[in-house]
């Protein structure tokens, strides 16, 4: 069972990892322009 959460949950972080990193890359200075 804990897998399976694990397995739902993996995607939307690695998604949200990903947006941090081309925003951080993007912006340079404002990584938190999103928020």
């Amino acid at each position: 069972m804990p897998s399976l959460i694990i397995d739902s949950a993996f995607p939307s972080s690695i998604s949200v990892l990903l947006i941090l990193l081309l925003h951080t890359f993007d912006a340079g200075e404002a990584p938190l322009a999103l928020y």
